[in-house]
């Protein structure tokens, strides 16, 4: 996560957009096996999912899981709607 902040693109987040990244942040972290650009670890990383399907498929139902709690287009929607109503308000 430590590069993220790096990035040159600078934008204001709302408090519940922030709280939202750091939430998102934190899943990110805890559901990975490696660091963000830490090529050297990914890759080890993959060779041991390849070899280990106990983990394999653990991660594979971890993530299912979420796709159902997270990306649920009843939830999914109204973000991209709230999104696109914010843009056109400040280009008012």
């Amino acid at each position: 996560m430590r590069h993220w902040k790096r990035w040159p693109v600078k934008c204001r987040l709302s408090h519940r957009e922030s709280v939202a990244f750091r939430k998102w942040s934190r899943m990110v972290k805890r559901d990975s096996l490696s660091e963000v650009g830490d090529v050297e670890k990914m890759a080890a990383d993959a060779a041991r999912l390849l070899s280990d399907t106990t983990l394999r498929r653990e991660m594979g139902k971890r993530a299912r899981s979420r796709r159902w709690r997270v990306y649920r287009t009843d939830i999914v929607i109204p973000q991209y709607i709230e999104f696109y109503e914010r843009g056109f308000e400040k280009d008012t």
